[in-house]
């Protein structure tokens, strides 16, 4: 299962990996800010966590039609 987390903000990259041990096989985490984007794939590829962060606001994030299973916003 393929889910987007979306406005992302700087939540922790360890909230997404759960996502990831709780069944999901990718996730694709969007963020307005370059800068977040940045620092949180560095810390998912240092985890080793399947997770993938681009930089976009909703609408018109740079994601393909029918990418997902699912699209959460996690509240904080």
């Amino acid at each position: 299962m393929t889910l987007v987390h979306v406005l992302s903000r700087q939540l922790v990259v360890d909230r997404r990996a759960t996502l990831v041990n709780a069944g999901a096989t990718s996730v694709v985490a969007v963020d307005f800010s370059e800068v977040t984007v940045r620092a949180a794939q560095r810390r998912a590829d240092q985890l080793g966590v399947a997770c993938r962060y681009v930089v976009g606001v909703l609408p018109g994030a740079p994601l393909a039609d029918a990418c997902a299973d699912l699209v959460a916003q996690v509240a904080r």
